[in-house]
Order: structure tokens, then C-alpha cells, then sequence
């Protein structure tokens, strides 16, 4: 086959740069091959590798066959396996479930003793005010008040993010 390009064969080239080879040198395969024994051939080596809770059906025959009911003694550890991790993550769930049942009453009970706290204050300046003491009612209510109210806004933003932090990697398992 010609090289589209310069129009001449691979051989030409090729004795073109080294002027010593010769027609026989530039073969592929030798003419004259030894004869090989059947111990120079290439060998191939398998290996075999199994991934899951089960063997090959033929491996569990032979369990079955070298330990009495090798087969079924696997399937029962299997089983009991399977049971166990199903197990552990119902009860993952429910520690979570209860953790946030746990947290959402923390809050709820914080947002009652804030506004038990809001009210007596507000009560307290009110009961200021109508003794005629308005500069002091103002500075009861604004200072009894702001904490309160500044304690909800930067409790809410907190919250809201941890929840999207959570929200956004569940479970690593």
C-alpha cells in the first residue's frame, strides 16, 4: 500500500534513510520460525471477584457440598444481616424524628417565656406611664423589649440556617 501523500511504499522510504536494510531485514515476520514448546506459550490467569451479600450460585453448591447445609446457614446469616441493618437505621430514623419533636418544643417553650417576659415588661411601662413617668416607661419598654425581640430575629436566622445545612447533606451514611 502506497503513502497517499509522497506515492511511494513504506519499504521504499524506509530504505531510502538506512541504505543497509534490505528486503529481507524489513519483513514483518521471519521466514524461519523456531519451533516452540507448549511451555513458551502465554498463560492466562483468571481471577474472579464477587461483590453482594450472596455467593455465585455455583461456590454456594459447593459450601453445601464441603460443610452440612453451608448453603442455608449462609442465607440465615444474610438474613439476620439484613434484618440487623434495617433495624439499626428504623431505629436512626426515629432518633432524629425525636430529636427534632425535641427541638421544635424547645422553641416553642422559648417563644412562651418570651412572651411571658414581654408582657410583664410592657405591663411594668404601662403602669409606669400612667404614674406620670413617661421618659421612664419609654426606657423600661425599649430596653425590656429589644433584647426580646432582637433574641427572636437572630434565634429565627440561626435556626433557618442550620435547617438548610442540614436540609442540604442529610445522611452520609
Amino acid at each position: 500500500m502506497n503513502d497517499p501523500i509522497s506515492g511511494k511504499s513504506p519499504t521504499d522510504s524506509e530504505t531510502e534513510q538506512n541504505p543497509d536494510l534490505d528486503e529481507d531485514t524489513l519483513s514483518p515476520i521471519s521466514k524461519e520460525q523456531p519451533e516452540r514448546s507448549p511451555e513458551s506459550y502465554p498463560r492466562a490467569v483468571f481471577q474472579y471477584e464477587e461483590s453482594g451479600p450472596l455467593p455465585h450460585p455455583d461456590v454456594l453448591y459447593l459450601y453445601g457440598e464441603v460443610v452440612q447445609d453451608g448453603a442455608e446457614r449462609i442465607f440465615s446469616m444474610m438474613e439476620r444481616e439484613q434484618s440487623f441493618r434495617q433495624n439499626q437505621e428504623e431505629r436512626l430514623l426515629q432518633a432524629q424524628i425525636d430529636d427534632l419533636k425535641a427541638d421544635r418544643e424547645e422553641a416553642r417553650r422559648g417563644q412562651n417565656y418570651a412572651l411571658a417576659i414581654a408582657l410583664v415588661v410592657v405591663a411594668c411601662g404601662t403602669i409606669t406611664a400612667a404614674l406620670g413617668h413617661g421618659w421612664a416607661a419609654t426606657g423600661i419598654m425599649g430596653t425590656g423589649t429589644a433584647p426580646v425581640v432582637a433574641s427572636f430575629i437572630n434565634g429565627r436566622r440561626r435556626s433557618g440556617y442550620r435547617n438548610s445545612a442540614d436540609n442540604q447533606n442529610p445522611s452520609e451514611e
